[in-house]
């Protein structure tokens, strides 16, 4: 079966963000009327409800910044929440209509690949703890997604898979997208300094760095040098720091990253860090892939943007079809 609605705790348990409350799927206790904001068919939504998604949501962004910030975010997200609200209103109200269920063995069947997709080392329990979920809520929003699923099978025409022609266009449209960015891969060894230090401590550390090159200038092993000298973790590697793009690194280290030749020793450069002594493995120049190379990640991405837009056009006619009343207030 395809998927054309993932339930909201299924993506949750993948990303561990939390998506989307289902209000067909919590029992709601009657709310005061001044809470209700809109009705959808005679089904009240409440403020509260709102707020808790959005409360859900952002669970992980508290204390990671300004709640300035964070309020600013939360007043942005509630026509967005609200509108997620009222279109999964509709939909839960037409798989009433059409009888459309999903069964426990369904259910279960869905939850056991959801667990699949879980990080390597990570429990269901560990991902339960981290959303703040139960198995109950999880096994209702999997069973609201699968009648989804279905209903949309039986209502929708998805539109045909894009030509070999339409994948060529958008290639030549968006060939930004499918430009690989110049990467080094480089080797470092670091001697730390830190502002405290007085001009005699760091010129003593800038002499032993000095010294050290020497050595690698007349063959010494550049990886033994590291793991021996270097104070950045990377010296268990041999001073390996990967591959990284432009922008990832220090100025002063970008810069002599990206101009020295491939096994070059360079020259002792200082950073905020320290001193540096910066050798590279490897330098990838900018370049584009062939459309080849990418025809099956267009075809692919074209195939979900019409089936998505499907999708969405059909749950506008529903709510078209609802009777919604906001309540002024």
């Amino acid at each position: 079966m395809n998927t054309y609605y993932r339930p909201a705790a299924a993506t949750l348990i993948f990303t561990l963000i939390v998506a989307l409350w289902l209000p067909c799927a919590i029992a709601k206790e009657t709310a005061p009327a001044k809470d209700v904001i809109v009705t959808v068919n005679g089904t009240e939504i409440t403020q509260a409800e709102i707020d808790a998604e959005i409360e859900q949501k952002l669970s992980g962004a508290v204390g990671k910044m300004p709640p300035e910030q964070l309020a600013q975010i939360k007043t942005r997200m509630q026509e967005k929440a609200l509108d997620n609200f009222i279109s999964k209103q509709v939909l839960a109200m037409e798989c009433d209509k059409n009888k459309i269920t999903a069964t426990p063995e369904e259910v279960d069947a869905a939850l056991k690949e959801m667990s699949k997709e879980l990080p390597e080392g990570m429990t269901f329990e560990d991902a339960l703890k981290t959303t703040g979920l139960t198995v109950d809520s999880i096994k209702r929003d999997i069973s609201f997604g699968l009648r989804v699923n279905k209903l949309i099978e039986s209502n929708v025409k998805m539109p045909p898979s894009p030509t070999d022609a339409d994948l060529q266009t958008f290639y030549e449209q968006n060939q930004k997208s499918f430009t690989v960015k110049e990467t080094v891969q480089a080797s470092h060894i670091l001697i730390k300094t830190s502002k405290d230090e007085d001009k005699k401590v760091r010129d003593e550390k800038r002499a032993r760095i000095e010294t050290l090159r020497k050595q690698l200038l007349k063959g010494a092993d550049f990886a033994k040098i590291a793991e021996e000298n270097s104070d950045c973790p990377s010296k268990s590697k041999g001073g390996n720091l990967g591959t990284f793009g432009r922008g990832r690194m220090a100025k002063e280290f970008e810069d002599a990253a990206f101009s020295q030749k491939v096994g070059e020793i360079g020259p002792v450069i200082e950073t905020s860090f320290g001193f540096h002594i910066v050798r590279v493995e490897a330098h990838n120049p900018e370049s584009a892939k062939s459309f080849d190379e990418v025809k099956d990640q267009i075809k692919q991405h074209l195939e979900q943007k019409n089936k998505n837009i499907a999708v969405r056009e059909y749950i506008e006619a529903l709510k078209s079809k609802a009777t919604i009343v906001y309540n002024k207030q």
